[in-house]
């Protein structure tokens, strides 16, 4: 488990650097990405307040910020979703094998898709989906060919089967909408 006092210097400092302009930014995104992943590694419900935090903070009009937040929010959904799948062929595993610890056994037991069994995670998958269109109608045609790559990573795949029939309606809606060139960014 992770120390109170860890959680706080992510909760107080490490996520609202996010909010620094891009500029700055980009200059200690790849090392602010790389503790959060950390985070996660060792407690997976930390992924949630990070993706809490990344929503919170999402730019509105930098594309090149928007683009960094779309990179971290893929790489930390990619790792929490194969964290999920490797903690349950683990258990699947230990239940074959009774010897190992039971304080680890319960740990894995708890590293269960939050996207699915908690309602914050729901509500944050949903918003992470919606955050992913927004970025493919966008006018920066590198943000939204980034966003429409984003839809073929494992984790975001995973994502979308949560709650396959409304996601891919909107997101069919909007490609649709683009083919007849009503939103595209190049017109």
């Amino acid at each position: 488990p992770i120390k109170q006092e860890y959680k706080n210097i992510l909760y107080n400092v490490l996520i609202p650097l996010h909010k620094s302009n891009s500029r700055k930014l980009h200059k200690f995104h790849e090392t602010l990405l790389a503790c959060c992943i950390q985070f996660i590694l060792k407690d997976l419900s930390i992924g949630l307040d990070i993706l809490t935090g990344l929503i919170k903070y999402w730019p509105f009009q930098s594309a090149a910020k928007s683009d960094m937040f779309l990179k971290e929010v893929v790489i930390i959904v990619n790792t929490m979703m194969t964290d999920i799948d490797t903690a349950q062929q683990q258990i699947e595993d230990n239940d074959d094998n009774d010897n190992d610890d039971e304080d680890e056994l319960q740990r894995k037991k708890r590293e269960k898709n939050l996207f699915l069994s908690t309602k914050r995670g729901q509500y944050l998958a949903k918003e992470i989906i919606n955050k992913l269109v927004e970025c493919m109608i966008s006018d920066n045609h590198c943000l939204s060919e980034k966003a429409l790559l984003a839809f073929g990573e494992v984790g975001v795949q995973k994502l979308i089967d949560l709650n396959k029939k409304s996601v891919w309606t909107q997101v069919l809606n909007i490609l649709f909408d683009n083919r007849d060139n009503k939103r595209h960014w190049c017109k």
